[in-house]
């Protein structure tokens, strides 16, 4: 995200502190699909996606006046979901599954668009032997990836949301 975008999300983020219900909306509205995607992808129980993103953003919005620098707002609310997801995988001891990237408007998988069909087929098969792969790595991995490539963060960012160093971050990768 370039710095502009940062700066006039921090505008809505100094209005929300201010108890705007208009700026809490828009916070909202512009974080809900990568929360919910990052939410869905640490549970086994898709069921629990919703009261998961709701916790969050309960977290979110009644720690806002904690927050001490606006632009920080999109790391910071990433490392709230964070927190959530990691809760709830401790009080369920299930074992973590990387959701299916075509449900969240992910395309592009497919290798012969001549023939739908095979293109559909293929494109499954992708996808089930990537969450296969993505099953056999260690939690902080599959987070590190997770995180650098469906969220598209920084090695700083992620690192700052694990709490690690980028080396660290750079390592499980």
């Amino acid at each position: 995200m370039g710095r502009k975008k940062y700066q006039e999300l921090s505008r809505w983020v100094e209005r929300a502190q201010q108890e705007d219900e208009e700026a809490f909306r828009y916070l909202y509205d512009y974080t809900y699909k990568n929360i919910t995607y990052l939410v869905y992808n640490f549970c086994v129980n898709k069921e629990d996606v919703e009261d998961i993103v709701q916790e969050v953003y309960l977290n979110i919005f009644s720690s806002l006046q904690q927050l001490k620098d606006p632009q920080t707002f999109i790391k910071w609310s990433n490392q709230i979901a964070y927190r959530c997801c990691i809760r709830s995988l401790r009080q369920s001891r299930d074992e973590v599954l990387l959701g299916d990237k075509e449900e969240w408007g992910y395309e592009g998988w497919a290798d012969n668009e001549e023939n739908p069909l095979l293109s559909e087929i293929l494109r499954e098969e992708k996808s089930r032997l990537l969450m296969e792969c993505m099953n056999k790595l260690p939690e902080r991995q599959k987070i590190t990836l997770f995180m650098r490539v469906y969220s598209e963060l920084k090695y700083k960012e992620i690192a700052q949301i694990l709490e690690t160093s980028e080396d660290s971050v750079k390592k499980n990768l």
